[in-house]
């Protein structure tokens, strides 16, 4: 099954379905918020301290007691930095993008050093560090995929998506 990805820009919220509304299925969500939870609909709140993650769903009927029906994971990606405002919003260059060994970060705003955090689509931390002012990141070791990048001046943030080939 292909994950159905959604890259949110901004605070909101997304109503994810199973996809079978059968009256004896029984329901089994998965992921950030939602864990353990059994309707057949289930609401996401997003805002700007969300990370997203991976939310799937498992389905059982008793009337089908050899079928487990399971649907496409949904992947939830955040990206607001549109949404940070222009003094706030750390002046940065990243690439190449994509790439699929070295990642170099190049901080425009005189500030001397960085840190940065590298998640997964799911939202799961991969890679944590501090660099100086024109870093390079070795991703090498990274599953192919896409990742959320964020770099934190001293009191800038600067977030973009990254595609590891």
């Amino acid at each position: 099954l292909t994950a159905d990805t959604l890259l949110i820009t901004e605070p909101t919220t997304i109503t994810m379905l199973a996809g079978d509304l059968h009256p004896n299925t029984t329901y089994q969500w998965v992921g950030p918020t939602v864990q353990g939870l059994t309707e057949p609909m289930v609401d996401y709140v997003i805002d700007e301290f969300s990370n997203g993650g991976t939310f799937k769903c498992i389905m059982a009927n008793e009337s089908f007691p050899d079928l487990i029906l399971r649907r496409n994971d949904i992947v939830v990606m955040t990206d607001f930095s549109t949404s940070v405002s222009e003094e706030d919003r750390l002046e940065v260059d990243v690439y190449p993008n994509p790439t699929s060994d070295y990642l170099t970060i190049n901080v425009k705003d005189g500030e001397s050093s960085f840190s940065y955090n590298l998640m997964s689509s799911d939202g799961k931390l991969v890679k944590t560090g501090t660099s100086i002012k024109n870093g390079q990141i070795n991703i090498q070791e990274l599953e192919t995929g896409i990742y959320h990048l964020q770099v934190m001046g001293e009191s800038k943030v600067y977030t973009q998506i990254l595609v590891k080939q």
